[in-house]
């Protein structure tokens, strides 16, 4: 707070509408998707979808993350819904929206702020089961995004937090027995698709095949864009 007075907004927060335009030292970061957006030509309405992060990018500018790929039409970018739940006798699958049992939708966006090292948003989204006798809330849940000013100007990188709180509604339990995924999930981009075009390593030094399904405290997925390697990496908080 002391440097606000003084110092420059390194790191931005542009809200339009529903979106928000996350930079750094005006280079675009990432943008995070509220209100759905018009779906992509031969996309059905079940998969309409808002409430994520996409894109993101390198401080190259280049694009890490797919919205929509045509063989998961339900990934977009980084977002999160559960998988397998149980709640009052009924199975709602938030994240497999084409079965047409739950969903997570976009609610509202909160406060946004710029700063000259730190930049970020809130927003809160609703799990919604639809096998319920009419659509039904299960789970509010906030995002708090919190975008970082990198020191190192020589060799920037985009480094930024995501905090999820999820708050039950109603007085039936939530329960969420073990599935293969689920929670905070990020998808790569479509040209990656394919064992040999996608570089895996995670903190235990696994790579694609061995590391799958392992805990780890941090995961990295880079390929080729525009013929040079770009990559993301998602870091797990040590309290998670």
């Amino acid at each position: 707070p002391a440097l606000k007075a003084s110092s420059a907004d390194r790191v931005t927060a542009t809200r339009e509408v529903s979106r928000v335009r996350m930079a750094v030292d005006g280079r675009p970061m990432f943008t995070y998707v509220g209100e759905p957006g018009p779906l992509p030509a031969g996309i059905e309405e079940v998969f309409l979808r808002g409430g994520y992060i996409h894109p993101v990018l390198t401080p190259s500018g280049r694009r890490v993350t797919e919205d929509y790929p045509p063989n998961h039409k339900h990934h977009h970018g980084i977002w999160a819904a559960w998988t397998r739940t149980s709640v009052a006798g009924r199975t709602p699958d938030f994240w497999n929206m084409g079965d047409r049992t739950g969903r997570v939708e976009f609610e509202r966006l909160g406060h946004a702020w710029s700063g000259p090292l730190v930049a970020g948003f809130e927003t809160r989204h609703r799990y919604m089961d639809f096998l319920a006798p009419t659509p039904t809330t299960i789970l509010l849940e906030t995002w708090r995004v919190q975008a970082y000013a990198w020191p190192d100007r020589e060799r920037p990188a985009h480094v930024f937090d995501l905090v999820i709180r999820q708050e039950l509604v109603g007085t039936a339990p939530l329960e969420l027995p073990t599935y293969r995924y689920g929670g905070v999930g990020m998808r790569g981009r479509h040209e990656w698709d394919g064992a040999d075009k996608t570089y895996f390593l995670t903190s235990t030094g696994r790579g694609r095949v061995p590391g799958h399904g392992t805990r780890a405290t941090w995961v990295h997925m880079s390929g080729d864009v525009d013929g040079r390697r770009a990559g993301i990496a998602m870091l797990s908080h040590p309290d998670n």
